[in-house]
């Protein structure tokens, strides 16, 4: 027999209340009720409704009203406090006052219908006990009215059925099919007004404290019931004339059930018996008719003291039915808390000797006790004496520190402290120790191994109230406690109870960690558990605090860290919260990779990222200044990331620029208009489009923007690149010169002392290139100015980079250009001494300083260039060895052995 959750009986039937509806285009009030619906604005759409009837007249005023109504059930059904429902039930009665069109059997059945499902949870609580004794006579008044307003509903449902059975004998074939949608509508009110009658009965029958009148309404009940199953109307239903294939359906399976329960309180056991063998026999028996039939046997069974019957049906119940949460290889499983409630309410109340009720209490109490459920048993210890539930052993134990363990947690809370961590108060302390010492007797005790089911809940309030005692517990009872909650782990019966024990046992351990900073050990098993937890719970409602409470301790951005982060499941109460420390640690990340990485890297961020950016634009389009700023920080990062992947998002980083503008305008400050500038101007570089670049550096520059020079020098790094690509002595470069001059110009006007280009590299580079670019342009046109500009730069750059080879190159130019040719020489000296013989790049340099050298001292440079033919016999590759082989020849050396060729820089003679 399979179990599931009972449905409340109001759920039953529930298609048969539908009210028609009119197919109409949504207009402008339709949304905005449709939209207060999806934001569970219940009162607000309700007074709009209102204000909108008063205004109303004809079919549209009764289409509103029917809206309202249909507002009011929904509400009345859910409402969670008695001050809602009569809140909820006064405002549909006046509606039914103002509109009296509404007073159709629908709108009232809808209605009363509400009320009853507020009402029947009452009744099913004080059948459980979980409402004073005081509320009986109200809910059975309450149920009364409900009663009477169901029959007689039902009378006119009957009328109308009748009436429509005369209209459709007589009735034209055109109108047959209007008048049998009438007629089914009818009879489905009819049914609907009879079960709910005879429930409302039922459970007056049950609340009666006279045994007469239960059974008078009892059979009333009955009688009600007979319209849905297939008897006689108004007499007791007829086990025999049930048709079987009737009960796959539940309301009509419920129905049978009900029966049984009348037929008990009438006083004959066997009939109700067999109401109940009927239904448990059927060929399709619904499953969600399994819960509320066993539990009416059992309360049958109780209710004749046939205490034997009764286990044999509960010990068959809990092996035949697996919990779909139990553990792989729990042999039973425990009792649903409504269940396991109702039983132990049965046993407690019964005066039986029993055996077999004491074994049936131990079994409800103990799976109370397994699914966690610590307030149900705490209060059926409050209601009923220890003789009552047969307190004996592991439960006498049991509920001895469960009481010691709810008064600390009380006491706790009464002294203000965070009964979220352990007490450091030391009474509370000793109350807290006193419940583990009772726990531990439990658990001891010899009666526990015949309770396996009841165990792993007794360990887990043992591991917690060693862990709330705190300090005093000391470390020994740090140890006790995780002891305790680990094999809770491995014996619970469900993954949820499960996994808390092993949430506590962390939590235990980091609590003593954090007390004692030097105690590794701990700090490490802590560590070494929390990596069990998410392996083994990655679904748990815990692992997103696990995970925080990992990070947040270890804050460096780590791979490990952030994984963890990202494992939280969606739907977790940290899951937000995690988001968004994993956004921060993937972009860390991000920006310290290695080059290598970093595609990926951005990528991974900006998945990340993006639906944080949706949520939190929302919220900062709506005045939220903590969300603008998000906001604003997370836009600067997705387009760092989205330029940096390969190749470029250019158009996703464009869209970002665009949210971030528009959130800048709607807050008038322009903070942000220079960056996202020179972004745009970034990404039309990247495109090639350097006129818009050089037009939005100028916006910039014309706004005095502090972003104006950066992006100045982003320009200008474009050019760069365009001039040094370009061929020397080409048009192109000469042309690049020229415009990689005038944007640097500004640059160049700040004169800049040797510690000043010390500290600012990017300062240097500039003048560099400059510098080298002059040069470009007087050896295109002999222009003495760039000669002049390109001297003035090498001066600067040497006396603060005196060893630098670019600095080096330039100042050796300079200098042979303007006919300084010792301070030329000794440049290339140094770069000659400073360059890997035997490169080209070393050939090159060799060859323009024996070139100066040639014009300074020819017979200097006879001796050199001797040596170096003695070292490099062919002088070196093309094209260095013919120029080798000219200065030779004007110098006069060796003209035989030139007129053969010979070979490479390595190379012997001919």
């Amino acid at each position: 027999m399979s179990r599931r959750r009972s449905k409340p009986i109001l759920a039953i039937l529930l298609a048969s209340l539908a009210v028609p509806c009119v197919s109409r285009a949504q207009s402008p009030a339709d949304a905005l009720e449709e939209y207060l619906l999806e934001h569970g604005l219940s009162r607000l759409r309700a007074r709009m409704l209102e204000q909108e009837i008063t205004l109303a007249s004809g079919d549209q005023r009764i289409d509103l009203a029917e809206r309202l109504a249909e507002l009011y059930s929904q509400e009345l059904e859910s409402a969670e406090t008695p001050e809602d429902q009569s809140e909820w039930e006064r405002l549909a009665r006046n509606l039914l006052t103002k509109v009296p069109e509404l007073q159709s059997i629908s709108m009232r059945l809808g209605l009363a219908k509400a009320r009853f499902s507020a009402v029947e949870k009452s009744a099913e609580q004080w059948r459980l006990r979980m409402v004073p004794d005081t509320d009986r006579v109200q809910i059975a008044m309450l149920l009364k009215a409900l009663g009477e307003e169901f029959r007689e509903l039902a009378g006119r449902a009957n009328a109308d059925v009748r009436a429509l059975e005369g209209q459709e004998e007589s009735a034209f074939a055109g109108d047959t099919d209007l008048i049998a949608e009438s007629l089914a509508r009818s009879r489905q009110q009819r049914s609907l007004a009879h079960y709910l009658a005879a429930w409302s009965l039922l459970y007056q029958a049950e609340l009666a404290p006279n045994p007469d009148a239960a059974s008078t309404l009892a059979g009333d009940a009955a009688e009600e019931f007979s319209w849905l199953l297939n008897t006689t109307p108004s007499r007791v239903p007829s086990i025999e004339k049930v048709p079987e294939q009737l009960l796959k359906y539940e309301h009509m399976a419920r129905a049978a059930v009900a029966v049984a329960a009348c037929e008990a309180i009438r006083g004959d056991t066997s009939a109700a018996l067999a109401w109940l063998n009927l239904v448990e026999s059927a060929p399709e028996l619904p499953p969600g008719v399994a819960s509320p039939l066993f539990a009416r046997k059992v309360w049958i069974l109780a209710r004749s003291d046939r205490w034997r019957d009764a286990r044999s049906v509960v010990d068959a119940y809990r092996g035949s039915s697996k919990d779909p949460d139990a553990s792989a290889g729990a042999e039973l499983s425990p009792l649903s808390v409504v269940e396991a409630r109702l039983l132990a309410v049965l046993c407690a109340e019964s005066s039986s000797q029993s055996p077999d009720r004491t074994a049936l209490l131990s079994i409800a109490i103990a799976d109370l006790i397994s699914r966690g459920e610590h307030a149900h048993l705490l209060d059926l210890t409050r209601r009923y004496s220890s003789a009552d539930l047969a307190l004996t052993g592991f439960l006498a134990h049991h509920v001895r520190g469960l009481r010691l363990y709810d008064r600390a947690r009380a006491d706790q809370k009464t002294a203000n402290e965070n009964d979220q961590l352990p007490t450091r108060i030391d009474a509370i302390a000793k109350t807290y120790l006193d419940a583990a010492s009772a726990f531990e007797s439990a658990s001891t005790a010899p009666d526990a191994p015949s309770l396996p089911g009841a165990r792993p809940g007794n360990l887990m309030l043992l591991g917690m109230s060693l862990y709330f005692a705190g300090e005093p517990a000391g470390r020994e009872g740090v140890d006790r406690a995780v002891a305790a909650l680990l094999e809770a782990t491995d014996r619970a019966a469900t993954e949820s109870m499960a996994s808390e024990s092993m949430w506590m046992a962390i939590r235990t351990l980091e609590s003593y960690a954090d007390r004692h900073p030097s105690d590794a050990d701990t700090r490490k098993r802590a560590d070494a558990l929390i990596a069990q937890f998410m392996d083994r719970y990655p679904s748990s409602p815990r692992t997103g605090e696990v995970a925080l409470r990992q990070v947040l301790r270890q804050p460096g951005a780590e791979e490990q860290s952030l994984q963890m982060l990202l494992a939280v499941p969606e739907g977790a109460p940290e899951y937000d919260t995690a988001r968004r420390h994993a956004e921060q640690m993937a972009y860390e990340l991000f920006r310290s990779a290695r080059t290598a990485e970093s595609g990926w890297l951005a990528s991974r961020y900006i998945a990340i990222a993006e639906p944080l950016l949706t949520i939190d634009q929302r919220l900062a389009f709506s005045g939220d200044a903590e969300a603008r700023t998000a906001v604003i920080l997370r836009c600067r990062r997705m387009v760092d990331a989205l330029l940096s992947i390969t190749p470029p998002d250019h158009d996703r980083a464009e869209r970002v620029l665009d949210s971030l503008a528009s959130l800048n305008a709607t807050d008038q400050p322009d903070d942000l208009e220079g960056e996202i500038a020179f972004r745009r101007a970034q990404i039309a570089l990247a495109r090639g489009d350097e006129q818009e670049a050089v037009r939005i550096v100028e916006a910039i520059r014309a706004k005095d923007s502090a972003l104006a020079e950066s992006a100045s020098r982003l320009v200008l790094r474009f050019v760069a690149d365009q001039w040094s690509a370009a061929p020397p002595a080409s048009e192109a470069r000469i042309a690049n010169a020229r415009r990689l001059l005038a944007l640097a110009e500004p640059i160049l006007a700040n004169e800049l002392d040797a510690d000043a280009l010390r500290a600012d590299p990017r300062e240097a580079a500039v003048r560099v290139m400059a510098g080298e670019a002059a040069l470009d342009l007087w050896q295109s046109d002999q222009s003495r100015p760039m000669l002049d500009l390109a001297a003035r730069l090498a001066h600067q750059l040497t006396s603060a980079f005196p060893n630098d080879a670019r600095v080096l190159t330039l100042s050796a130019e300079c200098a042979e250009a303007t006919g300084d040719l010792d301070t030329a020489l000794d440049n290339w000296r140094t770069l000659v001494a400073a360059t890997k013989a035997g490169t080209d790049e070393w050939f090159n340099r060799r060859l323009r300083q024996l070139s100066l050298l040639c014009e300074v001292d020819p017979d200097r440079a006879r001796e050199a260039l001797t040596q170096h033919r003695t070292l490099y016999p062919g002088l070196g590759p093309e094209p260095f060895r013919a120029r080798f082989i000219e200065l030779e020849q004007r110098l006069g050396l060796h003209p035989e052995m030139n007129n053969g060729g010979g070979g490479g820089g390595g190379g012997g003679g001919p």
